[in-house]
């Protein structure tokens, strides 16, 4: 890669150790210079306080305070740059979220650009001491709610920083993964998008290095490991956890080519689960077979997984469940071992020592009924690729049910959803029918005595 000559308006000064500053005011980050007066805003631009002609202003003129004339001037970069340090180092050591907002209000007001102050707040983030990255993430949250930023500042202030990961990465080795799940966090609220990991990005390094890349995430290591990480901060989401398929399918729309992650780096970052090949389903459907408790191996691999993503947890144990009753001499796997008897429970399901169902019950911890419906999901993904074979599915509910993982309210919801587009529903319903008629009259019976 040739030595990169960045233009005149991005090159910074020296910081630590020689190395040229991150910090986009550069320079040194302490001090009260960055202060607006006492606390963080100008005390007199506080709406309903004096200082602004000593009157308190109406409803209506703080509304119409928030969205600034187009004709007015955009405050300086500088000036911009000054406040948002002023700000952020007064919430990371009062953690007070609500004044926060206050000032961005009134930088609002004044025109500024706020995705220069997501900027100047991540590198502060990244390099600052004694900094939460979770209290940082839950301010971004509370400020993307409010509004206050819009979709258009998350986006650019986030490319502005990615572009330099490099460059941080230095300084700071975490800096790929920090910023991965701040981005996660606010693509999965849909306040910013991938899209902008594609051409925008690619324009703001070329712009920031002097380097044109023709694939950013194939050719630089530091963007493959964020890359990764987004992948595994999407799918580990607390609220709104995605499914693989759809962050590839992001990347894609947005015009990226991910080259295959290399193995190493899915088991350093804890990722195995989350791209589970088969290799390592296939590792857990041997020792199963074998007669070995697979606890240790899913408190290894799974256990964080469940957490955030049960329906991933489960997925993976109904492949590890599909592989372990396919046909060994079928390099596909995708026919049933002949010499499973449908007509008995499935010992790699019930056995008290090892069964999988120890695993599901895991899995699904206290989720509910829309979590028992994802393993249904996932059972009736199993029939499907095993070719439907006749009694199956009514095995696999029978067993699962006698084992407490699911509940016949679960088989219900599955049963009369039409939403889902799940392959294999019609045959899978077609092959359970009679089981779960005969559950359904079994339960109104035990109604019946019980009222009696």
């Amino acid at each position: 890669m040739p030595t990169r000559l960045a233009p005149a308006n991005l090159l910074r000064p020296k910081g630590r150790d020689g190395r040229p500053s991150t910090s986009p005011a550069g320079g040194a980050r302490g001090g009260k210079g960055g202060m607006l007066g006492k606390g963080m805003r100008d005390q007199g631009d506080r709406p309903g306080k004096p200082g602004r002609a000593g009157a308190e202003s109406s409803p209506a003129k703080q509304a119409a305070a928030e969205k600034p004339s187009p004709s007015k001037p955009a405050m300086s970069e500088e000036e911009t740059t000054k406040k948002a340090k002023g700000i952020i180092e007064e919430f990371h050591s009062l953690y007070d979220y609500k004044e926060v907002a206050e000032c961005i209000k009134e930088l609002k007001e004044k025109n500024a650009k706020l995705g220069i102050v997501l900027k100047y707040w991540l590198t502060d983030l990244l390099e600052g001491k004694k900094r939460s990255v979770d209290n940082f993430r839950k301010l971004i949250k509370e400020l993307g709610s409010a509004g206050l930023f819009t979709k258009d500042d998350f986006n650019s202030g986030l490319v502005q920083i990615i572009c330099t990961l490099e460059d941080l990465e230095i300084d700071v080795p975490k800096a790929p993964s920090i910023v991965a799940q701040i981005m996660a966090d606010l693509v999965a609220a849909k306040r910013a998008s991938i899209d902008v990991l594609g051409k925008p990005l690619s324009k703001a390094f070329e712009d920031f290095t002097g380097d044109k890349v023709e694939n950013l995430f194939d050719d630089t290591e530091v963007y493959q490991d964020f890359a990764l990480h987004l992948h595994k901060s999407l799918v580990l989401q607390d609220a709104a956890p995605w499914q693989l398929k759809d962050v590839q399918a992001e990347f894609a729309k947005a015009g990226i080519k991910l080259k295959p992650f290399e193995e190493k780096k899915i088991e350093r970052h804890g990722c195995k689960a989350i791209f589970a090949g088969p290799a390592f389903v296939s590792e857990a459907t041997q020792a199963l077979q074998g007669g070995a408790d697979l606890s240790e191996w899913y408190d290894r691999n799974l256990a964080g997984v469940a957490g955030a993503n049960p329906k991933l947890a489960c997925s993976t144990l109904a492949e590890v469940l599909r592989r372990a009753i396919a046909d060994p001499k079928d390099a596909s796997t995708s026919k049933i071992n002949p010499e499973v008897d449908l007509e008995k429970e499935l010992d790699v399901i019930v056995n008290p020592k090892n069964g999988l169902f120890k695993l599901f019950q895991k899995a699904l911890g206290k989720g509910g009924l829309a979590v028992e419906f994802d393993c249904l999901l996932a059972l009736q993904l199993v029939h499907h690729n095993l070719g439907a074979p006749k009694g199956l599915m009514t095995r696999l509910l029978t067993d699962f049910y006698d084992s407490d993982v699911l509940s016949e309210e679960s088989f219900t919801k599955w049963r009369d959803d039409n939403k889902d587009e799940t392959p294999g529903k019609l045959k899978a319903i077609s092959d359970c029918t009679s089981y779960l008629n005969w559950l359904a009259e079994q339960s109104s019976e035990d109604e019946s005595d019980e009222k009696e």
